[in-house]
């Protein structure tokens, strides 16, 4: 495979409505995507049952607050 290298400004898309997600690679076992975040605006809670979520603000700041999701979760201490 050959390199790839992806300028992130040329794909990601912005709303004034509500965050914007954008696909910049797929395969059956994984994506890599871009979201823009405006002040104010939320990604919906949502879980993936075979995968996680890595996460880097690019600009400005964000707040993830897992402990409000419902469901269980592995933590150092409960393995």
């Amino acid at each position: 495979m050959g390199e790839r290298i992806i300028t992130i400004a040329d794909h990601a898309r912005s709303s004034e409505e509500a965050a914007v997600k954008t696909v910049l690679h797929s395969t059956d076992t994984s994506s890599t995507s871009v979201w823009v975040v405006r002040p104010g605006q939320q990604v919906r809670l949502h879980r993936h049952h075979h995968a996680g979520d890595v996460w880097v603000c690019l600009a400005g700041s964000g707040l993830c607050t897992p402990a409000r999701w419902p469901w269980p979760r592995r933590t150092p201490a409960t393995g």
